[in-house]
C-alpha cells in the first residue's frame, strides 16, 4: 500500500511511528515480485490485476508487515483497512472541491459532478495511486 500514513498505523497497531517506517521498506521489498509484471505492448494495454490477485497481495502484505512488527496480522489488517478507508474519504473531499469549483466557475453542470462521484464510488475512476481502486 502506497501512501501510509506510518503515524497513524503506528497508532492503531501500538508500536511507534518509527518501527512502521522502518519496517515499511522491508516489506515492500520481500514482496517485490521476481519478475516484473507484463507492461503489455505498444498496441495493448497491461493486463490490470483482478480482484483475487489484489486480496492475495493485501494479504501478503498485512502478513508480512505484522511478522516484520511483531504484531497479530488481523490487528494489522484491520489498521490497514481503517488506513485505506481514511485515505479514500481525503481523496473523495479533495476530488469534490475540486468538482465544486468546476461546477462554480461553470465548466460542469451539478448532474456532471454528481455522475463523477458516482464513477468514483463505483471505483471507475483511478484512484490516488494512478490505478483502479478496488
Amino acid at each position: 500500500m502506497r501512501g501510509l500514513d506510518a503515524a497513524a498505523l503506528a497508532k492503531d497497531l501500538g508500536v511507534t511511528e518509527a518501527k512502521v517506517t522502518a519496517a515499511l521498506p522491508k516489506v515492500h521489498e520481500a514482496l517485490k515480485p521476481a519478475t516484473p509484471p507484463k507492461t503489455g505492448t505498444s498496441t495493448t494495454a497491461p493486463t490490470p490485476p483482478t480482484a483475487a490477485d489484489k486480496t492475495a497481495r493485501d494479504k501478503a502484505f498485512a502478513g508480512a508487515l505484522a511478522k516484520e512488527l511483531g504484531v497479530d496480522e488481523a490487528k494489522v489488517t484491520a489498521a490497514l483497512a481503517k488506513e485505506r478507508a481514511a485515505h479514500e474519504a481525503q481523496h473523495k473531499a479533495e476530488l469534490t472541491t475540486r468538482l465544486d469549483a468546476a461546477v462554480t466557475a461553470g465548466k460542469l453542470t451539478a448532474s456532471d459532478k454528481a455522475a463523477v462521484l458516482k464513477a468514483f464510488d463505483a471505483g471507475v475512476l483511478a484512484g490516488p495511486a494512478g490505478g483502479p481502486r478496488g
